[in-house]
């Protein structure tokens, strides 16, 4: 059996090298979080450990929310008496000291309006063998998030691709994340390169346009895949958009060759003499 530390109302007896708990009532298994809080978002009410129903609103678009439940790890004598949480009942570990930490898929497009619940558990371990009432010593957090809908987020590219005709992938700088904000990126390709494939896809309903020199590339209406030639100088600058109604968001990419010097033939010329 847990004891914490004692109250007005507890007063611990030790008999021999057992320890049990002599209660005018009973304490019951400590089952709140000492924090929680997630990635995004504004809570009502603010985290309390005793308040067990949240609102969280999302005012812009993300894909996925962590969350990170702190443990009220001076509440416990010992590790085996640490809670197991989970987080709409899949397990999450943590370790001594630190948080528990998981991530969800919240779905959906920034064109959506979405709800989603959550539900935070925290009970006593299934291997702590007390006295207290396992059904009684949990505490569920509930939480209901919900995100607006994000016109913004909705003309940020969904896939952006390019790769060499010998197949290999340009390495984007920085790397390429679905509805990212990035309006520049940088790439390099072998000076032996002679098309670059563009691969590119906006959210339904925007459509998508690139255009490389001033030239237009065909459209598949929210996505382009075309092959292009580089650039003779070198540098090959890519526009490529997402335009839905009267509102349109750019960018700009640029792929440098490189020189393969395994390849260059070096010739030394020894002006003078010693």
């Amino acid at each position: 059996m847990q004891c914490r530390e004692p109250t007005p109302w507890k007063r611990f007896i030790i008999i021999g090298a057992i320890v049990q708990c002599s209660l005018s009532q009973s304490p019951g298994y400590y089952s709140y979080l000492k924090g929680l809080r997630t990635s995004y978002g504004v809570w009502d009410p603010p985290f309390s450990p005793s308040i067990t129903e949240y609102q969280i609103l999302l005012k812009s678009f993300v894909a996925e929310l962590t969350i990170e439940a702190d443990i009220a790890f001076d509440e416990y004598l010992s590790s085996e008496f640490y809670p197991t949480l989970t987080v709409n009942k899949e397990p999450v570990p943590y370790r001594d000291g630190h948080p528990a930490v998981h991530t969800i898929e919240l779905g959906g497009t920034p064109l959506d309006t979405l709800v989603k619940e959550i539900l935070v558990e925290v009970r006593q371990p299934s291997e702590f063998h007390g006295n207290f009432d396992a059904a009684a010593d949990v505490t569920k957090y509930h939480l209901v998030v919900t995100r607006e809908e994000d016109l913004a987020a909705a003309l940020m590219p969904k896939r952006l691709v390019i790769e060499d005709d010998l197949y290999n992938l340009v390495r984007l700088q920085p790397p390429f994340k679905e509805l990212s904000k990035h309006v520049l990126y940088h790439g390099s390709v072998p000076g032996s390169a002679k098309k670059l494939r563009l691969q590119f896809g906006c959210l339904s309903p925007a459509t998508a346009q690139a255009q490389v020199a001033g030239t237009k590339l065909p459209s598949n209406g929210d996505s382009i895949d075309a092959w292009v030639d580089p650039d003779d100088a070198g540098e090959t600058d890519l526009t490529i958009d997402c335009i839905w109604k009267d509102k349109r968001h750019s960018v700009e990419i640029s792929i440098e060759e490189t020189v393969d010097l395994a390849k260059v033939k070096i010739e030394l010329h020894v002006i003078g003499g010693l």
